[in-house]
């Protein structure tokens, strides 16, 4: 009996974190997609007649449509030739060090250039933003 109190115990501040952080948020965004919010902050309940404009929006259910067709056929495609790929080069015995070297620079260097970019238009002197 003490060892399952002690599994509660351990548990639940990871359990109260998740629900802080996910499950709130999503019940504050949902409750904010049931209204209809000004520039001023002032919003006024509308219930689920946001959904019914955007369900009828012709521009966005061509959107969600092509975001579909881009999951199921890209993801997939993506996964099996990531695969493919690391099967063959689990197979090479020599220059299998470099070989992975090439593959994964360029995967690290990305979000390391992206970051560079964003803070130089972020900046107060030099930036455009």
């Amino acid at each position: 009996m003490r060892q399952s109190k002690a599994k509660y115990a351990l548990l639940a501040p990871p359990l109260i974190f998740f629900f802080a952080l996910s499950l709130i948020p999503l019940l504050l965004t949902l409750g904010l997609s049931l209204t209809s919010v000004d520039l001023s902050g002032v919003g006024s309940w509308i219930g689920v007649d946001n959904y019914r404009r955007l369900l009828s929006d012709r521009i966005f259910l061509e959107g969600y449509r092509n975001t579909l067709l881009y999951v199921l056929m890209g993801v997939p495609i993506q996964y099996v030739l990531g695969l493919l790929l690391a099967v063959l080069v689990s197979q090479f015995t020599r220059g299998r060090r470099i070989l992975r070297l090439i593959i994964l620079v360029p995967l690290m260097v990305a979000p390391l250039v992206i970051g560079f970019i964003w803070k130089m238009m972020l900046d107060s002197r030099m930036g455009p933003v």
